[in-house]
């Protein structure tokens, strides 16, 4: 996933997405690599099976 900084306009996403002010854009690319890694890893999907 490229970064925000990257994307056209102030929208993401495939359906358009939100609007995200300058200043949260790099707490969310870390929350979203963050995001990825866990749903990437099969320990913790695991978990959180098992956490449902």
């Amino acid at each position: 996933m490229s970064s925000l900084r990257e994307m056209h306009g102030p929208f993401f996403g495939e359906f358009g997405g939100r609007y995200m002010p300058e200043s949260l854009i790099a707490a969310i690319d870390e929350l979203t690599a963050e995001y990825e890694a866990a749903m990437a890893d099969p320990g913790f999907l695991a978990e959180l099976g098992r956490a449902c």
